[in-house]
């Protein structure tokens, strides 16, 4: 039960750890232009209705975390449709 806690508990500070880090290497990168400024937007907490936490990126890491999450949501309805697509051409719905 402990070790359930413990593993738990490793992976959700490994993506907040990862983005420390991230950020720390992005902001001492020699001779960043003003075009790779960070961008920060609040979103909400994922479990959670009103908490918000702030995002702070630059866009085209804005870009990629958003193709990211198209990617996933498309995948998502893929498998819920179960292989079983609606176009006239292929077959009829």
């Amino acid at each position: 039960m402990m070790r359930a806690v413990l593993a738990g508990l490793v992976m959700m500070a490994l993506p907040v750890e990862l983005a420390a880090q991230a950020t720390t290497a992005a902001t001492t990168e020699p001779g960043r232009g003003a075009t790779e400024e960070k961008i920060c937007k609040k979103r909400l907490e994922i479990g959670s209705l009103v908490r918000k936490k702030k995002e702070c990126w630059t866009k085209a890491e804005w870009e990629r975390i958003a193709e990211t999450e198209q990617k996933g949501a498309k995948r998502t309805q893929d498998e819920l449709m179960g292989g079983m697509r609606c176009d006239a051409a292929v077959q009829p719905c």
